[in-house]
């Protein structure tokens, strides 16, 4: 919910709630960064860096990056549906 609200979400893996570590202790993600993916206004999904050997504090430059990444995906998909009337 935090992401569909439009929040990037970087931090260590210990310190989420339980409901999340579920999901990512598994895949042996120690820390994550995570950016949403917008498109047409509609949240369509996201995309984020894992660290899985040691804890990892992201940095400004890192998180721009990765928020730039989502939006030339964003504008990706925006595109596509436009010529197609489809994702």
């Amino acid at each position: 919910e935090y992401l569909s609200q439009g929040h990037l979400l970087c931090g260590q893996v210990e310190n989420f709630p339980e409901n999340e570590r579920i999901f990512l202790d598994p895949q042996g993600i120690i820390s994550i960064c995570v950016v949403p993916i917008f498109a047409f206004g509609d949240w369509e999904g996201f995309v984020g860096f894992d660290a899985c050997y040691s804890p990892k504090v992201w940095s400004f430059d890192e998180e721009i990056i990765l928020s730039s990444a989502a939006d030339i995906l964003a504008l990706v998909f925006t595109i596509h549906k436009l010529r197609t009337g489809s994702y």
